[in-house]
């Protein structure tokens, strides 16, 4: 048994985190997914993904156009509302693997070590060329984290 985090945060989002997600509110209230999308991708996405992997960019677009609108503000809203689940952190007592592209604006590197710091038997690891969504985004080295820390770490 174990837990993978990966491209997450335990604290809640600041002002300007707050801020953007109203704004994703209004956004799809008013012009759907499609503007939520168009709003997005590039955060989502490590830089090099915006310009060299357009099949990438174009992925992520069509997964956030093909959700409802009421499905895009209630996760919206989720993460408005997230609880701080820093405190928790220590009391994880299985093996996990905290996760992260080297890329990723929305949980910045420094968040990720944090929590891996805070987890007992946690291993760290940052995923080049990758932003938000490492496991999409570099499929090949995040596969091979997730085996090897598999294979070391977990009993089932």
């Amino acid at each position: 048994m174990g837990v993978i985090l990966a491209d997450t945060r335990s604290t809640p989002g600041g002002a300007e985190a707050l801020e953007g997600h109203r704004h994703l509110l209004q956004a799809v209230r008013q012009e759907g997914p499609a503007s939520v999308a168009a709003d997005v991708v590039q955060k989502l996405l490590g830089k090099d993904d915006t310009h060299q992997r357009p099949d990438i960019v174009a992925r992520v677009g069509q997964m956030i156009h093909d959700q409802t609108p009421e499905g895009i503000a209630a996760a919206v809203r989720v993460l408005m509302s997230r609880p701080d689940s820093t405190p928790l952190l220590s009391g994880i007592r299985v093996p996990t693997l905290v996760v992260v592209g080297k890329e990723d604006t929305l949980t910045p590197l420094q968040e990720m070590e944090r929590m891996a710091a805070a987890i007992p038997r946690a291993t760290f690891v940052r995923i080049p060329e990758a932003g938000h969504l490492a496991n999409l985004e570099n499929a090949t080295v995040f596969n091979r984290a997730v085996t090897g820390w598999l294979d070391s770490s977990v009993t089932v």
